[in-house]
């Protein structure tokens, strides 16, 4: 975990302007950290449908379930496992949360400031990568549960071999 703070940590520090500055303010990457580090009991929201999506949420310890609320209840989209990110789509597309994400235990996050995130998926690498398969295996998460609700499955099924 230490390593992925420190890891955590030099990315903030690199992409703010003035990285010496803030090193010096906050100190050792533990220190610095705090400050970019929230925890939530069990049974928190941590947002909301409709909340602004500014930050980006790192699951450090815990687990958070991802619900969508329906008319008649809140639908369970999929659960975030520790050293995942979530928040994410409200932060790239600059828009309200859709999704609700509670603490389904006692959890704690470490914070990334939106642009941030932006910044470190348009420069690509392995962010960018880790963030594709992240954003597709709940895609695809979604799509499952839901089949029951799609118009047609044949879609899915490759097409034939040349006739």
């Amino acid at each position: 975990t230490f390593l992925l703070l420190s890891r955590a940590y030099n990315l903030i520090v690199s992409h703010k302007k003035t990285g010496k500055l803030y090193t010096m303010l906050y100190g050792t990457p533990e220190t610095a950290l705090k400050k970019h580090t929230r925890t939530y009991n069990k049974g928190e929201v941590i947002f909301k449908e409709l909340d602004e999506g500014r930050d980006v949420f790192c699951l450090l310890q815990g687990s958070v379930g991802v619900y969508l609320e329906t008319s008649t209840q809140f639908k369970r989209l999929f659960s975030v496992k520790e050293m995942e990110i979530f928040g994410l789509m409200a932060s790239i597309l600059k828009i309200p949360q859709a999704v609700w994400a509670v603490a389904e235990s006692d959890v704690s996050v470490l914070i990334f400031p939106s642009d941030t995130v932006n910044d470190l998926i348009h420069s690509g690498g392995t962010f960018a990568l880790m963030v594709s398969k992240m954003v597709s295996r709940r895609l695809w998460t979604t799509i499952v549960q839901n089949e029951d609700h799609l118009p047609s499955q044949d879609f899915l099924k490759p097409p034939s071999g040349p006739a």
